[in-house]
């Protein structure tokens, strides 16, 4: 009887901190939106004609965009917490454009380069909450390590003479390399029950990422297909901190580049529901 009282007092304090570890575990969903942050230039719009030249600078983030995430995170008591979060960046294009006139031949050009960034996002980091009461401020900060970056690179340009007009379109995919930052988000959460709730912050995210590779992935000419023609080192780029080159360049390998670093920093809102177990 004895061994049965103990047997049976060990499953309650069992189950009793199961539960207290579990209502301990939160989860949440969102979406925000993201502006450029620590822009640098990305190129700059030009107008040419025969006597001038106008150059306007274009400074942006290929950070902004739309921020869809999730998070999952343990509260170690009731104002600290770690928690792990996953999020896409799904950027939004950088335009720079170029416009080119010469009355004395009748030659115009206007071409047209876009940029878009691409990538997944997991956050690792830690929470503090305000106070004990169902509206609470909150805090966090953590490392952000981006997987599966992208840049998306796409140029148009038409040149038009008194005789024909010809077309140029281009693309090119950079990829294979990770990136790392730093994330942080100050903002409210308000639960109107023990379990649900939903929340609204202002958050930043400061990230650089560098692409390992580039590829070509269109290269067109009044409509004809020039990719089939190209040999590797026209169409792929690998990139490095440093390289030697040499005078005879293997058509059969990629191009060697130095490595270059864009900007993918952000600030924003966001805002979503929150969900304790």
């Amino acid at each position: 009887m004895k061994n049965i009282k103990h047997f049976i007092l060990a499953i309650l304090l069992s189950v009793g901190f199961a539960k207290s570890i579990h209502a301990q575990i939160y989860v949440g969903a969102g979406a925000g939106y993201g502006l450029p942050a620590m822009n640098e230039m990305i190129g700059s719009n030009s107008v040419e004609t025969e006597t001038t030249d106008t150059e306007e600078g274009v400074y942006s983030s290929f950070g902004k965009g739309i921020l869809p995430g999730l998070y999952v995170g343990y509260m170690f008591n009731e104002n600290w917490g770690a928690e792990l979060g996953f999020g896409m960046l799904m950027g939004q294009e950088v335009t720079i454009t170029f416009s080119e006139t010469n009355p004395t031949t009748n030659v115009t050009s206007n071409a047209t380069e876009t940029y878009k960034g691409k990538m997944m996002r997991i956050t690792p980091g830690i929470r503090y909450y305000a106070g004990s009461d169902n509206l609470r401020p909150y805090l966090r900060m953590g490392f952000v390590i981006g997987v599966g970056g992208k840049l998306e690179y796409t140029y148009h340009k038409v040149t038009t003479n008194p005789s024909q007009t010809n077309t140029y379109d281009d693309a090119w995919e950079f990829s294979g390399a990770p990136a790392f930052g730093f994330s942080s988000g100050l903002g409210i959460q308000y639960m109107f029950s023990d379990k649900f709730g939903v929340f609204g912050e202002v958050g930043a995210i400061f990230q650089k990422w560098a692409p390992a590779k580039a590829m070509a992935t269109k290269s067109m000419v009044d409509g004809q297909d020039q990719l089939p023609g190209m040999n590797v080192a026209d169409k792929q780029i690998e990139f490095f901190d440093e390289y030697t080159s040499t005078s005879q360049q293997d058509p059969n390998q990629p191009s060697p580049e130095i490595r270059r670093y864009y900007p993918f920093s952000s600030w924003g809102i966001n805002a979503g529901v929150h969900l304790k177990f």
